[in-house]
């Protein structure tokens, strides 16, 4: 059964091990070092930004996880802001892992411009990162974190809530919860020598 629990750092390899095998898992398969240290770098970035984060767990495992950020407190992960920085440094020192920050600053370069056109600073929340593994999908586990999360910030006293996502993502199961695409802003260009998603999107819902 599944069960969701308050995210720890007990729980940061599972979570590593899960984004690495969904995101990053890619290249040679003998030389997986720098890829979980990028996907151990891209989470903790996600993390120092948040203020809850919730785990949800199948059979024993961690099945997904859900970051969130409430205006009305400030990011709580502080320890993880100094070893993603101290972690950024170090990858920087190796080509093989400059080209994977560079997809990282893609992303944030392309999602930093969608929110000039459409400032997102009036929500209340913010669903920072919402990974589910694929091979769980259609159990309703991303819903039931979503469900709880709102339900956790609706108590709390928001009103609304948004989320950044993209074409590389499954977007169109935002639409399915009931969230509204309000803006949009196209990719499919090269920035840094890497290739963007087609478009990004903000999606928001009134709690």
């Amino acid at each position: 059964m599944a069960q969701i629990l308050k995210f720890n750092y007990s729980l940061l390899p599972e979570v590593c091990a899960l984004l690495h095998r969904i995101w990053f898992e890619y290249g040679d398969p003998k030389k997986q070092f720098f890829n979980k240290l990028l996907a151990v770098h891209y989470f903790l970035y996600c993390l120092k930004r948040s203020s809850t984060a919730y785990c949800i767990t199948d059979s024993n495992a961690v099945a997904g996880f859900l970051l969130l950020k409430q205006k009305s407190k400030k990011p709580r992960f502080f320890i993880s802001k100094f070893v993603f920085k101290v972690l950024g440094g170090f990858l920087s020192l190796f080509a093989q892992c400059r080209e994977g920050l560079k997809v990282h600053d893609l992303y944030a370069y392309n999602y930093a411009k969608l929110q000039q056109d459409y400032p997102t600073d009036k929500y209340d929340a913010e669903i920072v990162l919402l990974i589910i593994d694929p091979k769980l999908q259609g159990k309703g586990l991303g819903k039931k974190l979503i469900d709880f999360a709102i339900k956790k910030v609706r108590k709390e006293g928001a009103q609304n809530v948004f989320l950044l996502t993209d074409t590389s993502c499954n977007y169109k199961f935002y639409d399915l919860l009931m969230f509204k695409q309000v803006a949009k802003r196209k990719g499919g260009y090269l920035y840094e020598g890497q290739e963007s998603p087609e478009y990004f999107f903000v999606y928001e819902k009134n709690l």
